[in-house]
């Protein structure tokens, strides 16, 4: 059976569908839970890996969890498969922020100590002198 241009076209349609879908759940999900985000747009991403708007959301999430070096690589192939006008805005506002966190966190590993409390976080008051 030969395959013809109308089921190509339709297998294409549908793929467009299924990345849409999972770019909304992914857009949907990010607030609340940004693990079940990140699969979204990974399942998005499988379904067209030419998907710029999905690459960036994935380089977004891996920012916001401090991996730079995941976060560059899905903005790199964003960057790469970027057609449009509309493209290029988005790898760019996600590139300068990026970029931002990078040099805040070189910074704050720099100058910023880490403070280590021994009560796990928990605000302990010093004992108040008592009147005899």
């Amino acid at each position: 059976m030969a395959i013809t241009a109308r089921t190509r076209a339709r297998a294409q349609r549908r793929r467009q569908e299924a990345v849409q879908r999972f770019h909304r759940i992914g857009k949907a999900s990010l607030p609340l839970h940004r693990d079940i985000a990140l699969a979204a747009f990974e399942v998005a991403a499988s379904y067209d890996p030419n998907h710029v708007p999905t690459h960036v959301m994935i380089a977004k999430i891996h920012r916001q969890k401090g991996d730079i070096a995941k976060a560059r690589a899905a903005l790199k192939t964003a960057r790469m498969n970027s057609r449009s006008i509309r493209d290029y805005r988005l790898v760019a506002g996600e590139h300068f922020a990026l970029e931002r966190t990078a040099v805040l966190e070189r910074v704050k590993s720099r100058f910023v100590k880490e403070e280590t409390r021994p009560h796990h976080g928990l605000i302990v008051e010093a004992p108040s002198a008592r009147p005899a």
